[in-house]
């Protein structure tokens, strides 16, 4: 396949960094898999880059952290201006939870916890980040006490339209470096397996250059007559970059100036970019003709879905800059361990095991209180699956549930739903989810009464089939109702169309040809809606 237009395109990408990944529609579309890269252009790669050499020189053997250190972060979590689009809060906590993880299975003592949550409104924002409007929202919402992560829908440069990219860390503002200092995500990568994603990001922002520096936008393709990598490049924006040897000792050892500056990071060459698997079996050579063994599994490598680890010196990186960082005081000002680091998980008490509410637009549901927990993220569904979820938080151990939170989704009267809920604080985001409940939506719609109607009373009830049903009603307004009858399947068995007069007034209702059981009257009226339960006997 021809790709050299796919080359030009990445090496047009100089103007601001773009993202970590992006994936190329046109161009790529028949290779598989596709193919993620990273857009950063080449002068924030350098202020990166400089920042991890300048700690370095800073503190050249940096002791050992001795206790975990605890980073605050904001998320920002943006909707379409009308407040649609959000990503929902239960994928944050999964995203955070792998987060932490990933940095504490490297042996990083560093983890992340919320140091705030802001729901943004704002469409520019949601749609496009790089847009005037989005960097001006970008700009005054950023918090100054804390990483920045934004949650958009698309964080694509308006530039470059065959770009999808998943995220990216911004950090050179107008130039001068660290002005922004923020990361752009998109929704779609706040879950588990989205964390790799925000860990290379959050990689960049502690001073972490790609393993294959300087070969971003021209990933090596060897041959069998050639091999060899040149001893430089300057396909990354203009920079000219030495190629990293493989030698790590001796005199043809430049791994501590060339590359990513790392000794224990052997030589990549942005060989994942074309890889299919995660074990490199290609013939590529450094400059000296000896061959590379790149490492797959590096997190700041393109090995798509191999990304586990950092190397010893970076995760050095990674907490010297944390240490060091003069412009940076703010993410070590008040570092507390938390008092509580699990979560019990939640035990629903209401309703359960089955049971059938009052209302199917609106019902309460309840738990227990869990100990250190200052949130809970509460999911409903028509599937026991919870394919089609929607997603509430809760500040204490209840939490009212009506259409109007949720349109268009509690409509039906006698549907079932399954219902479970996960407890978290600001710093322990994987505690487990409780088992699923079930139960079943009332017959009777819980929207707003006739205000007009003083008194509302059937009778007899319970009845027999034999017996009419009287309909007592007093009403300071004459008005025009449809009475309807609903069985306990919230099938409509009747309807009738009436006018009550203004003052007290009886009306009949024949049900001699309905079968006895438990039935739902409902006067429903443009007012608002009056519900009463029948019981017929046989």
């Amino acid at each position: 396949m021809q790709k050299k237009p796919f080359l030009l395109l990445l090496i047009t990408f100089f103007l601001a960094p773009l993202s970590r990944f992006f994936s190329i529609d046109d161009v790529l579309a028949q290779q598989t898999p596709a193919h993620h890269v990273c857009g950063i252009s080449e002068q924030d790669s350098r202020i990166i880059y400089n920042s991890m050499m300048e700690a370095r020189q800073r503190n050249p053997n940096p002791a050992p952290m001795r206790a975990v250190a605890y980073v605050p972060v904001w998320f920002h979590l943006v909707a379409n201006s009308d407040g649609t689009g959000r990503v929902p809060m239960n994928k944050i906590l999964d995203m955070l939870c792998e987060l932490n993880r990933l940095y504490s299975s490297n042996s990083i003592e560093l983890q992340f916890y919320i140091k705030g949550i802001n729901n943004l409104n704002n469409s520019s924002l949601y749609t496009s980040p790089r847009s005037f409007g989005g960097d001006n929202a970008i700009r005054a919402n950023k918090k100054n006490d804390g990483v920045n992560i934004y949650m958009v829908s698309n964080a694509n440069d308006p530039a470059q339209p065959n770009a999808t990219v998943l995220g990216y860390y911004l950090n050179t503002g107008n130039g001068l470096p660290y002005e922004a200092d923020w990361l752009v995500v998109i929704n779609s990568q706040a879950s588990i397996g989205g964390a790799v994603t925000l860990a290379h990001e959050l990689g960049h922002f502690f001073s972490l250059p790609h393993t294959f520096l300087g070969w971003e936008s021209c990933p090596f393709q060897p041959t069998s007559a050639n091999p060899c990598a040149p001893a430089t490049i300057s396909c990354f924006g203009g920079g000219v970059y030495t190629v990293e040897n493989a030698a790590r000792t001796g005199t043809d050892a430049n791994c501590s100036t060339a590359g990513d500056g790392f000794c224990d990071t052997p030589p990549d060459y942005n060989l994942g970019f074309y890889a299919t698997s995660c074990t490199y079996n290609g013939l590529a050579s450094d400059p000296k003709c000896v061959k590379i063994d790149p490492e797959e599994k590096n997190i700041m490598s393109y090995f798509t879905g191999c990304e586990t680890s950092f190397s010893a010196m970076q995760k050095t990186a990674i907490q010297n800059n944390y240490l060091t960082h003069t412009n940076r005081g703010y993410l070590r000002v008040g570092n507390i361990a938390p008092t509580v680091t699990t979560l019990d998980a939640v035990n629903p008490t209401s309703p359960i095991l089955g049971a059938t509410t009052q209302y199917y637009n609106n019902f309460t549901l309840t738990w227990d209180a869990v100990t250190g927990a200052t949130g809970y993220v509460v999911e409903i569904s028509k599937t026991a699956t919870f394919l089609d979820s929607r997603i509430f938080v809760a500040t204490t151990n209840s939490i009212n549930i009506n259409n109007a939170m949720a349109p268009n989704y509690f409509l039906t009267a006698g549907q079932n739903y399954f219902w479970r809920v996960k407890p978290y604080n600001n710093y322990v985001s994987c505690a487990a989810v409780s088992a699923r409940q079930a139960f079943v939506a009332g017959l009777v719609n819980a929207t707003q009464e006739i205000a007009e109607v003083t008194s509302f009373e059937v009778a007899p009830n319970p009845l027999s089939k034999t017996q009419p049903l009287q309909l007592h009603l007093t009403t300071e307004k004459a008005f025009d109702a449809q009475v309807k009858l609903f069985n306990v399947a919230g099938k409509q068995i009747l309807s009738e169309k009436r006018h009550f007069d203004q003052g007290f007034s009886s009306q009949s209702l024949s049900i001699s040809d309905i079968a006895a059981g438990l039935y739902i009257l409902s006067i429903e009226s443009e007012k608002g809606v009056l519900n009463k339960k029948v019981v017929i006997n046989p």
